[in-house]
């Protein structure tokens, strides 16, 4: 799944960031997952990305929400923990 990208990109080839979700399953990775998944649906960075806090990623081009997640990208976010 595509998190972001930079503003600028100042390469010569494609770039991307991939989000990959906190795993191991521990105790400290699920509550950061939980966390992550409010900051998420409410259109929020990440919580360790907290200081872009005016940033609302509802408002960013291409936005599409999240009722169209596949499960295996809903288990990855918390919806199910």
């Amino acid at each position: 799944m595509c998190h972001a990208v930079d503003t600028e990109h100042n390469g010569h080839e494609n770039a991307s960031v991939v989000y990959i979700a906190a795993c191991p399953t521990t105790e400290a990775n699920s509550k950061y997952v939980k966390k992550q998944l409010h900051a998420a649906l409410s259109g929020q960075p990440p919580p360790d990305y907290a200081d872009d806090s005016d940033l609302n990623e509802t408002t960013l081009e291409g936005y599409t929400g999240y009722g169209g997640l596949r499960e295996e990208a809903k288990r990855a976010l918390g919806f199910y923990l």
